[in-house]
Parts: C-alpha cells; structure tokens; sequence
C-alpha cells in the first residue's frame, strides 16, 4: 500500500498518522512473511522425514509382504494386458466381419472397448462412393471416343509421326546427324 492509497482511503488524515499506518502495515507483512518462511521450512523437513521413514517401513517389510506387493504389481499388469488382448480381439474380428484396414478397425473398436458406430458408418458410407467411382470409371474406359477412335493409346500412324515432330531440338542419335551429310 502507497501513500497515495492511504490518504484516498483517509483524506483527512495527517501525513504522521499516514506514517504511522504505513510503518504498522509494513511490520505486520514482515512477521507474515517470516511465518511463512518458516512454515516452507518445516514442511520441507516433513517431506524428508517422510521419505525417510517410507525407507525404513520398507526395510522392516517382511518377506510376506514384499511379496503380497508384488503379487499386487503382477495382478494389475495382467488385467492391463488382457483388456489390451480384448481390445486387439475386437479390432481382428471388426476386420474380418466389417472387411476394413488395421487402421480403419483401430478407430472403430476405441482403446476402451467400445464400439464407434459413426466412424464405421462413415468408413462404409466413403467406401461406396469409392466403388461407385470405380464402377463409373471402368464404364468410362469401355464407351468408343465420339470421333470414332478408342480410348487406348492406338493412335493412327500420321498422328503418331506428327506428334514426334520437334522444331529446332537437336537430335542426338548419329544416324540423325548423318542424314544431311552427302557421300
């Protein structure tokens, strides 16, 4: 708090009792501040004494109960395995019975269990479209050209030699060089 603050807080107050106010103020802060210090202190060495003594109770563990945490660890690991085996089981059969990717079954059957059936509907729903292009483009590729021709590459021999005509690149085969040359 600044003087200005106190003496809006206190317009009739004498610069002296501002003073006063302030130093008091000031002094309160100070021993809070100490408090706290200390109280950082003494948690501080309650942590330490803490791990301290979760040292010596795990020294004084008998062998039982070494064990019984151990056994405890190992039961956890299991059922985290075989929620991962049903998970990955749900994935296979999503695969087999829906006919779609790895990738496709491991955003349907999620990482919990559950089935998304929104993303499934969405997988089928992009394949049909894509078997619908694919149909269509395959249709496409057996209709005759309008001018009579086909959709292959045979082009006719005039079209073929016009389309291997270059103007002013120079042809690197000898025979080609030689074909101006008069013997």
């Amino acid at each position: 708090m600044t003087r200005a603050d106190v003496k809006k807080l206190f317009p009739d107050a004498t610069e002296e009792q501002i003073t006063n106010l302030l130093n008091m103020s000031n002094g309160e802060i100070q021993k809070e501040k100490s408090k706290t210090e200390d109280y950082k202190e003494k948690a501080k060495l309650a942590d330490d004494l803490q791990t301290k003594l979760d040292e010596i109770n795990s020294q004084n563990m008998s062998e039982l109960e070494k064990a019984a945490q151990a056994l405890e660890k190992a039961n956890s690991k299991i059922a985290e395995l075989e929620k991962r085996d049903v998970v990955r089981t749900q994935r296979a059969n999503a695969m087999e019975k829906f006919g779609i990717t790895a990738e496709q079954a491991s955003r349907v059957v999620t990482d919990d269990g559950a089935t998304d059936y929104e993303v499934l509907g969405q997988i089928f729903a992009d394949g049909k479209k894509s078997a619908i292009a694919e149909y269509e483009k395959q249709k496409l590729d057996n209709t005759p050209n309008p001018n009579g021709g086909t959709n292959s590459d045979n082009k006719p021999e005039d079209v073929k030699i016009a389309e291997g005509i270059t103007f002013g690149a120079l042809k690197t085969e000898q025979s080609a060089k030689d074909y101006y040359v008069i013997k």
